[in-house]
């Protein structure tokens, strides 16, 4: 069943719940059209998600308890020539895919919001992506991104970005970890990123070469090893206790 539901931007659109309307998230997908919102209440969802081309929002209740495990069956999230897409507020884990373990997004335009991206792995020889990978046309918006213990076999062990444009703020990348390309876990290929108040620590960022030169514009964060850029930083950013998953930071 349908309800309207309002979404902050002001526009009245249908939003279908899981798991009270569907059991499944991919059920609510599958039944949604463009403009509608699949709304997830707290639980683990035991799926791998496509949004099936379609502009959809797939919003969770909250991020620490709304789980979507891919159960090391492919990608977890797969969003490919879509439009518009939005996902916000889930924990992503235990994806094993070719590109992109956690997310793939492929030709598609998408805002990822204050979710957990955490144990994927790309697995494929040359696999890139182990947490997300952003390829092909599209634009991406993130915030509020946690992205840590990803692995990649290729390139990326936490994301790629090889889309047109990514804007990241407020994020934390850490303990992500490649196989292959020196080691590179924040990749640039051919997008042009831009990066502000965030946090890479334990991770390294890598160019790939011509012809696929991307540029990375990182302001007002703070990177281990420094990085060119207003407002920038190398210092321990003190998290509370990362060996059991607490990101935040201490109050010095």
């Amino acid at each position: 069943m349908r309800v309207f539901y309002l979404l902050l931007l002001g526009q009245y659109m249908f939003a279908i719940n899981v798991p009270v309307d569907y059991a499944t998230i991919q059920a609510a997908i599958d039944y949604s059209e463009d403009g509608d919102t699949v709304s997830v209440a707290a639980g683990t969802y035991l799926e791998n998600i496509n949004f099936n081309g379609k502009n959809i929002a797939v919003i969770g209740e909250d991020r620490e308890t709304t789980i979507i495990d891919g159960g090391q069956n492919g990608s977890v999230i797969s969003n490919v020539n879509i439009l518009e897409s939005h996902l916000a507020n889930f924990t992503i884990q235990n994806g094993n895919g070719q590109h992109g373990g956690g997310i793939f997004v492929q030709n598609s335009n998408i805002s990822i919001i204050n979710c957990l991206v955490k144990d994927n792995l790309a697995s494929a020889s040359g696999g890139d992506g182990g947490g997300i990978c952003l390829t092909g046309t599209g634009n991406a918006y993130i915030s509020n991104l946690l992205l840590i213990n990803n692995v990649a076999n290729g390139a990326g062990g936490g994301i790629v970005f090889g889309n047109d444009t990514t804007y990241i703020i407020n994020s934390t990348f850490n303990g992500n970890i490649s196989n292959n390309y020196s080691n590179s876990d924040f990749w640039v290929s051919s997008s042009i990123t831009t990066m502000k108040n965030s946090i890479l620590w334990d991770d390294n960022i890598w160019f790939y070469p011509e012809p696929y030169i991307g540029t990375l514009d990182i302001i007002f964060s703070n990177i281990q090893g420094g990085w060119e850029g207003e407002g920038n930083i190398d210092a321990d950013p003190q998290f509370t206790d990362p060996d059991n998953g607490d990101f935040t930071l201490q109050p010095s």
